[in-house]
């Protein structure tokens, strides 16, 4: 071998050892998204005002939804409402909250399985909507709202607003967000429904504040 040729591979070694060595002591790369949530820093905190706003919407009817789900099927909440008590999330396209949000979800719907029905209802048109429901394996329908009187007729002005609707009709109890003590109350509340065991949940990556989603009508993150 020609000594330039040697001295090249050498140089070569050399680069691309030290690009190895600066790459392994580089710290790991911050998810943004996920950092207040997991600080327990709420991006969205969950006001005295949001909660009483929810407290006062129950004993009253449920609002019908009648929208095209993420396979462009029609859905009806009066067609469901009447054989099981229905818990409806709000989803918005893009919303970080929503994305950390949705395992507790699934694990919920799993748990209750057909003695409780979940419908999911987002801003997100039909191709974003199946995206959502094929990417965080969603395992009930998801809704698309093209405006915003699903959200408003619920009084959600945000995402991860849950709403718990008794066999019949009737709002049950209404949350604005999630958090470890909020979904642990969503539990207890749709096992008193179900007639069911409490489920046993894993919330270890649940905030420990109450925190919301980010605002219907406005770009995701703002």
């Amino acid at each position: 071998m020609k000594p330039t040729v040697a001295f090249g591979a050498v140089m070569a070694g050399v680069i691309i050892l030290g690009s190895l060595v600066l790459a392994m002591n580089r710290p790991a790369p911050v998810i943004e998204s996920n950092v207040p949530n997991l600080l327990n820093e709420p991006r969205h905190p969950v006001t005295l005002k949001m909660t009483q706003d929810a407290q006062a919407v129950v004993g009253e009817p449920a609002p019908e939804i009648a929208l095209k789900d993420q396979e462009g099927k029609d859905f009806k909440l009066s067609g469901v409402v009447n054989d099981s008590p229905v818990l409806v999330v709000m989803v918005k396209d893009g919303c970080p909250c929503s994305m950390e949000a949705q395992p507790f979800f699934n694990q919920l719907a799993k748990a209750y399985g057909s003695k409780v029905q979940f419908v999911g209802v987002t801003d997100a048109a039909k191709y974003n909507a199946s995206k959502f429901h094929d990417d965080f394996n969603v395992p009930y329908t998801l809704v698309s709202e093209p405006g915003m009187h699903t959200f408003e007729a619920y009084q959600s002005p945000r995402s991860v607003y849950t709403t718990l609707i008794a066999k019949g009709g009737v709002v049950r109890h209404m949350w604005p967000g999630y958090s470890k003590q909020l979904l642990d109350e969503i539990n207890s509340a749709l096992a008193k429904e179900s007639d069911l065991p409490k489920a046993t949940l894993d919330l270890k990556e649940a905030p420990e504040r109450p925190s919301s989603g980010c605002k219907f009508g406005e770009p995701a993150g703002s």
